[in-house]
């Protein structure tokens, strides 16, 4: 073994023996030989304090929850309810929202479709008006696609400020 091997080990065991030696002293009764019996005794009374005082407690519904009185308590959980309502309507009413905006979304755009396909085939004749066509139905998916992003941007904006 290297010197620094052998310094290290003698520390531990010096250490180790220091810990014995102070966990003994800490260890002992605190009175002479006779009066041992009298500090035994005393552990063993406030070991049996202890454990009924332990017993003795009733563990109750509320944890966590200090209340000066009844009234105080009951108000407070009042308050819990209404605050656990409002949150529940909001996110009730905010599916709602976004439900009624996707359907209003998918019946706008199928009129639109069917006014594109109505003004086709009116349209239809013409061989010079069909690129008009295709440039206006590309126009309204552009438009359609916006409003889109737009309104679910507004909803999410809605979201996080309201609720």
């Amino acid at each position: 073994k290297r010197f620094d091997e052998v310094h290290e080990d003698t520390q531990n065991i010096w250490h180790h023996q220091q810990y014995l030696y102070m966990r003994e002293y800490f260890d002992r009764p605190p009175f002479i030989a006779p009066f041992n019996l009298v500090f035994d005794v005393y552990d063993l009374l406030l070991m049996l304090y202890n454990r009924i005082q332990k017993a003795r407690k009733i563990p109750t519904k509320q944890k966590l929850k200090i209340f000066i009185n009844q009234e105080v308590g009951q108000k407070w959980t009042d308050f819990e309810g209404a605050c656990t309502y409002e949150y529940a309507h909001g996110v009730v009413s905010t599916t709602k929202i976004l439900d009624n905006s996707k359907l209003s979304n998918q019946d706008r755009s199928l009129s639109v479709a069917q006014e594109i396909k109505s003004s086709d085939d009116s349209m239809s004749k013409d061989n010079g008006s069909n690129e008009t066509i295709k440039q206006m139905r590309d126009d309204i998916n552009k438009v359609n696609q916006s409003l889109e992003e737009i309104k679910t941007r507004l909803i999410e904006v809605i979201i996080r400020y309201c609720v």
